[in-house]
């Protein structure tokens, strides 16, 4: 490389080619010196803090006027976190943790004891925000950190309030309207809901529009992009519906498992016929979108192979459980303008919006579903039986996104790629280090990963799934109650008083629980300390195994191969998003030496850009025609690339210099925890 930088370039190829070079020179030379460097601090002894990569920075965003970007610089990495800033996330954990038991109290009509619990959770938010004060001269996050917890707080009290005002035969947690029930003759209509356009074409080239008219057909059908007036129509629609919608694609290919218990497929009015019929239910039964509330830990994973899906939509349930915002209910249709599900049983047909090939998409399905002889669904579900209700929205959520993957008998994906398609959120990876002394360039050290992972959860806008390692053998993780390559759902992250790491995380399949340390069954562990605080009764857990347990940090690590994060885009105060392809016959067919004449963005940033450091996050998605696992080779002679670039401060220009047609090309990949 040196040897061709040397070179007088004669033409602009050789100039573009020499800078490239030159970069990869300064590189390898940083890695070169960094690897020497930790060579020797072992040679001499030196031993590391494993506590040190850190610069702590808060990513929970209750509002877009609060835009911290949560991405540490590498040299504050390596620094270890202020007794200040471990203060506050551990009593923004701690008041987190709180906040769900209240809203468990809540929801279940426990009114006084919820209360209770809630100003416990505001006397904690309290701590925090006094914390974030004192540390607001040494720490610019400590201002936004207090902001966000004031916020917390006074969300907090304004529901305490709320209870004590309502009358005694009120303070359950119900809408007006029953969630998915749908409305009589006789009561007034609901208005739909309207907003601006998800999808405008004026926002976009004729390229663009031709790329993501390209990509809308895949193996398993037409998606088209979603408009907002997709929701509207259909909600207008169930209102007054004319027939039942069938859909014209025809019923979805089962899986082995659902083929060796299947009878037919039928609508919900006929599913709770059925179940009556056999005795499972008594009295008047109607199918209902939610009974109550969404929530993680009703939700159940069966005879498909979509853990990593299952895994995905308890932990969206979990976030609009705790945060009260609708993140996963909101991509469902018919709808009231309140934002109830409607239960469209006169027309049979429902919309999801689910993201795929560079834009949110429109999947239209029907309400038929697979059942066994007695009525019993073989696809996901809830096991909410409360008044014998059968609930639809897992059901159909999930049918929708088996329908924009070829059918039930689906191969198998990942939490990234799934949380993707549900939300539209920025995914992320992290690899846990297999070697905490050499960790590799896209690895990240466990303690960097706790940080990361335990502010993430404190302050939310971040969804968290992790994967356990295929390197166990079947008996081992029998053993220790858990399954290989197998995903789950994180729906909490707790560090105590005396520095125990614990993660809550739930089995997608509501069954088969952890059997290790700090498990239901280890009851030395739960102390009466440990179990006021976590708000955990081991003995009540060990009674039902519902797939939900607790499990340490170091178990984490031993056992699991990596967490898959999904950030909320409004973190970033920018974003810009391009379609663009990559012909097969656009640059050299060898590019191991010379990437020059390969389709690639040029961005540039302005001075104010530069001096507050402004962050880039980048993320590309290839357009697939069929459902692919991950890994899986490109057999298309033209890439169709959408590339989503998210930043915190403005930047100066966007061009393609080196780009033949404008409009093609792929980004650089910057991984966001650099």
């Amino acid at each position: 490389m040196r040897r061709f930088c040397q070179k007088i370039p004669s033409t602009a190829e050789e100039i573009a080619t020499r800078q490239l070079l030159q970069e990869k020179v300064r590189h390898y030379e940083q890695v070169a010196s960094q690897l020497l460097a930790d060579d020797s601090s072992t040679a001499n002894g030196a031993s590391t803090d494993p506590r040190s990569p850190v610069d702590k920075r808060t990513f929970f965003n209750e509002d877009s006027s609060v835009m911290p970007i949560p991405v540490p610089s590498a040299a504050a990495a390596a620094s270890p976190r202020s007794a200040s800033a471990a203060l506050i996330n551990a009593t923004a954990s701690q008041a987190n943790t709180k906040l769900l038991q209240a809203l468990d109290l809540d929801e279940g009509s426990e009114t006084q004891k919820s209360i209770a619990v809630y100003m416990e959770a505001a006397e904690l938010y309290l701590q925090a925000v006094r914390a974030a004060d004192a540390s607001v001269h040494s720490d610019s996050a400590a201002e936004q950190i207090c902001l966000v917890m004031k916020r917390r707080l006074e969300n907090t009290l304004d529901r305490v309030e709320q209870l004590k005002a309502a009358p005694a035969s009120k303070k359950a947690v119900v809408p007006q309207q029953r969630v998915g029930e749908r409305t009589s003759k006789n009561a007034a209509t609901p208005q739909i809901a309207s907003t601006s356009p998800t999808v405008s074409s004026s926002s976009l080239t004729k390229q663009e529009i031709a790329i993501l008219k390209q990509s809308s057909m895949i193996a398993s059908g037409l998606f088209l992009p979603w408009t907002d007036q997709d929701a509207v129509d259909i909600s207008a629609a169930a209102l007054y519906p004319q027939a039942l919608y069938t859909d014209p694609e025809g019923f979805l290919p089962l899986s082995d498992k659902q083929k060796l218990r299947f009878q037919k497929w039928a609508r919900p009015s006929e599913i709770v016929r059925i179940r009556q019929q056999h005795g499972f239910t008594q009295g008047k039964q109607t199918p209902v979108m939610v009974v109550k509330a969404v929530t993680p830990y009703t939700i159940k994973q069966q005879y498909v192979t979509d853990c990593s899906f299952i895994a995905s939509l308890c932990i969206c349930a979990a976030f609009e459980r705790r945060f009260r915002k609708r993140l996963i209910t909101s991509i469902l249709y018919p709808q009231t303008s309140q934002g109830d599900l409607l239960v469209n049983d006169g027309g049979g047909k429902y919309v999801v919006k689910l993201w795929l090939n560079g834009v949110a998409r429109c999947v239209v399905i029907d309400d038929f579903l697979p059942i066994d002889k007695y009525g019993n669904l073989l696809c996901s579900r809830t096991t909410d039986t409360r008044a014998g209700q059968l609930e639809l929205w897992v059901c159909l959520i999930e049918k929708a996104y088996m329908k924009l993957c070829g059918g039930y008998d689906f191969p198998g994906s990942n939490s990234g790629v799934d949380l993707f398609s549900l939300t539209g959120w920025i995914p992320e990876r992290v690899l846990f280090a297999k070697d905490e002394a050499k960790v590799r360039d896209f690895e990240t050290h466990p303690e960097r990963a706790w940080e990361r992972i335990f502010s993430a959860s404190s302050f939310g806008d971040c969804l968290i799934t992790v994967s356990t390692t295929k390197d166990i053998t079947e008996s081992q993780a029998e053993a220790i109650g858990l399954v290989t390559g197998h995903a789950y759902a994180v729906l909490s992250v707790v560090e105590t008083k005396d520095g125990t790491r614990l993660l809550m995380l739930k089995n997608p399949w509501a069954h088969k629980g952890w059997k290790g340390p700090y498990s239901s069954g280890d009851l030395a562990s739960w102390q009466a300390e440990l179990r006021t605080e976590v708000g955990y009764n081991p003995e009540v857990a060990a009674k039902h195994d519902d797939g939900i347990f607790w499990i340490c940090w170091r178990d984490i690590l031993k056992y699991f191969q990596n967490f898959h994060l999904s950030w909320n885009p409004s973190l970033f105060k920018f974003r810009a998003t391009v379609h663009g392809s990559w012909p097969s016959g656009q640059g050299p067919s060898d590019d191991s030496f010379n990437v020059g004449d390969n389709p690639q963005y040029l961005l540039k940033l302005s001075d104010a850009a530069i001096r507050q450091k402004a962050t880039i996050w980048i993320l590309i998605s290839r357009h697939v025609t069929k459902q692919e696992q991950e890994g899986s080779e490109v057999s298309c002679s033209s890439l169709l690339l959408s590339g989503i670039i998210s930043f915190g401060a403005a930047i100066s220009s966007f061009s393609v210099p080196y780009c033949r047609n404008v409009g093609k090309g792929l980004f650089d990949y910057s991984h966001p925890s650099e």
